[in-house]
């Protein structure tokens, strides 16, 4: 495995993972009892919620129906008869809604049509992530790319790294790079993690990882 072959990991069979040597693992890394009693007196197996714990930490676990009542931050599962860990709902930021009926139905998160992005009520819209000329030219500080057909900041300009075609490219004075398919400044050295060709990349004196083909 990758990880045998690597001099400062090592395999932890009972949690099934790599970690690096000399490295403790938390008892919740391991998902099964077998595992879990690999690691001695430090960690204890629980049979009401098939999870493994640190010896001494505590667990809403281990508490009668009355007792977990009376404890803050536990709750009594109905369903499977024990006390367990009560975890508060936690909502998504507002830029991780995609949908409009999502996004409003969320607590100081507003749609933004012209962007087809939800963010927070108040919060200021990039110029980027503006997506028509008419949207563009509508927000103040912005300018409308007819070449790249985007929308970018007034005051900053277009980049060339924008640009996705090479006409687009060589009308704004940049220079279109064939082997890995980017816009870059004129001059500029293609970056390592842009190419994702074997050879390509050991030309270029940067190193191959074979692991992720990049």
């Amino acid at each position: 495995t990758i990880c045998s072959r690597r001099e400062e990991c090592l395999w932890e069979s009972g949690a099934h993972m790599c970690k690096h040597k000399g490295a403790e693992l938390h008892c919740n890394k391991f998902y099964s009892e077998e595992g879990c009693t690999t690691q001695g007196t430090r960690c204890r197996w629980d049979p009401k919620t098939f999870m493994c714990t640190q010896t001494g930490e505590f667990s809403c676990s281990v508490l009668s129906r009355a007792e977990c009542a009376q404890h803050e931050g536990c709750r009594w599962d109905n369903k499977f008869g024990h006390c367990e860990d009560d975890h508060h709902f936690v909502p998504l930021p507002c830029h991780d809604h995609f949908e409009e009926k999502v996004c409003t139905k969320e607590v100081n998160c507003t749609w933004h049509a012209a962007a087809q992005i939800c963010r927070q009520t108040g919060e200021h819209i990039d110029c980027v992530d503006l997506q028509s000329s008419p949207a563009c030219a509508a927000e103040a500080g912005c300018s409308w790319s007819d070449h790249g057909t985007f929308c970018y900041s007034s005051a900053d300009g277009p980049t060339c790294a924008m640009f996705y075609e090479a006409a687009a490219c060589a009308s704004e004075g940049c220079a279109w790079d064939d082997k890995i398919h980017r816009c870059l400044k004129s001059g500029e050295k293609r970056a390592c993690t842009d190419i994702y060709d074997e050879s390509l990349c050991v030309a270029d004196t940067c190193v191959w990882d074979s692991r992720i083909s990049h």
